[in-house]
This record gives structure tokens, C-alpha cells and sequence, in this order.
């Protein structure tokens, strides 16, 4: 339904708590495929020392073994610093071998690094092809039932048939859909519906049998009810929480937003904010409609969004060595990931982002923490970051400027 949309025009909507959720998934990935890529390498050691099943003379398995072991035993000491360190007991092969499987790792490394930062990006620009193909289904609902109404030969005075088609003359959708950026994005994007006509049908009919429809459709539509039934209908059945808050009738249509958008449960409420501030402003200002931006300033957001994942994973040996000095009870190893990748994000914004106070970026961590690691990193996260902030300080590493020194001490 959706493609890619590589164009992002300037947002008002977009804040910096969801691309760090973005920031943190993609560094999170990146991490685990960091593992990943240590097991392929270590796996293709092992497959240059599997005996020959093809060669013609008797292969020295126990031989072949041992040398495997050596080889793996170098690798693990000396990956890190990207080059063979020397081993008595190695031979050509095996430092062979082992260099192999470093320059795969790096590569493999380097590869994943830039797949999920295009990724990251790519999340962020399809919250806009989201909200873009939302709009379009409150049009495509109102088309098909202007069409089901065309096909039937109605008396304009049986009201209670009539009114079974009334948001096929729905104003706040007209408004939307006559207007001309919006129509652009549609046709340059590939946005549509035209696989979904089933879904749309099926959903048609659950809302003519709705008892809040039913009520705005005996009604004569004026510009306010037009708004607040679509309201309602974005409300009730595309944004909801819960299981408590959704029908079961309505369970089909959350399951396709979901399947659509893996992230779903965290694009919703931006998405829900810029639909329903869309419909807002198609009532208020109907003559002057334009539809929403993704972000007021999308340049400063992208560039604070793509240093945040370049800066936190460039420098992890620095942060570790931070982490080391003031985690005196705990090895970083036992750390959970999520919680040590979030000090690490947060070490990177307190360094690298000058206009974001202290204090912000700690909380904003807090709350990352709160809801999305465990029960007890929240206030973990706290102490840690506070005590990392006046390390910095007192190293004289964090230098802020213009809104960046509000609340810092």
C-alpha cells in the first residue's frame, strides 16, 4: 500500500522522544547484529579447518582441531585491533585465517551499520507516507458509499434511506481530498487502496450499522458534524489502545495498520495527533487548507537524529571506559543492553548536542527507560546519568550553548 517516501517536507508534528526511540531501536539492532557477525567470522575459522572430503591423502583431524581452536583463540584477542596478533603455536594458515575472518567481521560490520542508519531514516519518512495513506482511507470510505448511493435510485425525501450515504458528502473529507499537494504526494508516492477493497467494503458496512454514525446520519450535515463524526471514526476505530478500548468488530482493521507498520504501537499517537489536527484545520480553515508538515525545522531534527545513532556508536570504547570509572559495584557486562545503549545514546547527546539542557536529555532517557527496559532501570538510568553529567562537567567535556545551558549547573 505504501512506498517508500525518500522526500520529507518540513514537519510540525515530529519530536525529538520518537527519534530517539528510532535512534535506540537502531542501535539496538545494529548491537545484536554486532553478535551476529562475531559468530559468522568465528564460523568461517571453523569451516577453513573442516577435513577435505575430496583430498586424496588421509586428513589429521585431531591436527585440524586443534589448529581451529588456535585460530579462534587469536581471533578472539585480536579482532579488536583489527590485525593478527602473534601466537608461538601459529602457522601460515592458521594467521591466515584469522585475518580472513577480521576483515569479514569489519565488513560484515560496516555493512549492518549503514543498513540500519537507512533504515532509521526510512522509519521516520514513512510515519509521513502513513499519515498521507490514513487520509486517503477516510476518502476511499467515502467514495465507495457515493458509490453504492449512485447505483441506487434514492427519494431525497426518504431521509432514512438517504441518510445511510451521508458521508459521501462529508465537507472536512471533500476539503482534504480536493486538495491539490495532497493529491500530488498520492500520485508521486503510489499511495492507494486498490488491494485493500475488501477491507474497505467490510468496513463500510460495520459503520452504516454504527449507532454514532447512525445518529450524525439522520441529522442535516453541517461543517461541525461533517468534523465530528470523522473525528469519531479515527478516534474509535484506528487509534485506540487497548483490547478494552476496541470492539471485537474492530479488531480487523487495527490487525492491518499493525501488519503494515511494525511499529504501530509507537508511530499511533504521532500519527493520531497529525490526523486529528488535520481534520481540525480542514474545519477551521477551509478556504486556506494545507496539510500538516512532519517537522517545523526538519533539518536541524534529521541531523540531531543521524548524529545521535553515528555518534553513540562510534564512540562505545570511550563511554565503556566512563561507564567502568563510575559503575564501582558493577561490570558493565551485566549491565542490561537496553540500559547500557541508553546511556550511551545519552553520553552521546550530553557530549555532541550543545542546545539540549542537561536535564532534558536526562529525563528524556528516564522515560525511554521507564518504558521500554526493565522495572528497576528507570531509576538505575537516573542515578547513572546524573553521576556520568558531573563527571563531564567536571572533565570539562560538556560544553553547551544558547537554549543548551537552561537548568545546567
Amino acid at each position: 500500500m505504501v512506498q517508500s517516501l525518500h522526500f520529507v517536507p518540513r514537519i510540525l508534528m515530529l519530536n525529538r522522544r520518537l527519534l530517539r526511540i528510532k535512534a535506540m531501536q537502531a542501535i539496538y539492532a545494529y548491537q545484536q547484529a554486532q553478535s551476529s557477525d562475531y559468530e559468522l567470522a568465528q564460523d568461517l575459522i571453523k569451516s577453513n579447518f573442516e577435513p577435505d572430503l575430496n583430498a586424496m591423502e588421509k586428513q589429521d583431524k585431531i591436527l585440524l582441531k586443534k589448529e581451529a581452536q588456535i585460530a579462534l583463540q587469536i581471533f578472539d584477542k585480536s579482532y579488536q585491533q583489527k590485525q593478527v596478533i602473534t601466537h608461538t603455536e601459529a602457522n601460515t594458515k592458521i594467521n591466515h585465517s584469522v585475518q580472513r575472518a577480521i576483515d569479514f567481521y569489519y565488513k560484515s560490520l560496516q555493512k549492518d551499520y549503514n543498513f540500519y542508519l537507512k533504515e532509521m531514516l526510512a522509519e521516520v519518512d514513512n510515519i509521513y507516507n502513513h499519515y498521507l495513506a490514513i487520509l486517503l482511507w477516510a476518502v476511499e470510505i467515502s467514495n465507495i458509499i457515493a458509490t453504492q448511493r449512485d447505483k441506487k435510485s434514492i427519494n431525497p425525501n426518504h431521509i432514512k434511506i438517504a441518510a445511510e450515504y451521508q458521508i459521501a458528502d462529508n465537507r472536512i473529507i471533500k476539503i482534504i481530498a480536493d486538495n491539490e499537494k495532497f493529491r500530488e504526494f498520492l500520485l508521486r508516492k503510489s499511495i492507494s487502496w486498490h488491494e485493500e477493497q475488501d477491507l474497505l467494503l467490510d468496513f463500510v458496512g460495520k459503520l452504516k450499522k454504527n449507532e454514532k454514525y447512525q445518529e450524525y446520519a439522520q441529522k442535516e450535515a453541517t461543517l461541525e458534524s461533517d468534523w465530528e463524526i470523522l473525528d469519531y471514526i479515527f478516534r474509535e476505530y484506528l487509534f485506540k489502545k487497548t483490547p478494552e478500548d476496541s470492539p471485537e468488530e474492530e479488531k480487523d482493521l487495527q490487525a492491518f495498520f499493525e501488519k503494515k507498520d511494525i511499529n504501530w504501537s509507537e508511530n499511533r499517537e504521532i500519527l493520531k495527533s497529525m490526523i486529528l489536527k488535520t481534520l481540525k484545520k480542514a474545519k477551521e480553515s477551509p478556504q486556506n487548507f494545507e496539510l500538516l508538515e512532519l517537522s517545523q525545522d526538519w533539518e536541524a531534527d534529521s541531523d540531531f537524529f543521524e548524529n545521535l545513532y553515528k555518534n553513540t556508536l562510534s564512540e562505545i570504547p570511550r563511554y565503556e571506559e566512563l561507564l567502568s570509572k563510575i559503575a564501582k559495584n558493577w561490570k558493565t557486562e551485566r549491565f542490561v543492553m537496553l540500559d547500557k545503549i541508553l546511556i550511551q545514546m545519552a553520553i552521546a547527546e550530553m557530549l555532541y548536542c550543545p542546545s539540549i539542557p542537561i536535564k532534558v536529555t536526562i529525563n528524556e532517557y528516564i522515560e525511554l527507560a521507564k518504558n521500554y527496559s526493565t522495572p528497576k532501570s528507570k531509576n538505575f538510568i537516573n542515578g547513572m546519568l546524573n553521576t556520568l553529567a558531573e563527571e563531564l562537567h567536571q572533565q570539562s567535556l560538556i560544553k553547551k550553548t544558547g537554549r543548551g545551558l537552561l537548568d545546567n549547573q
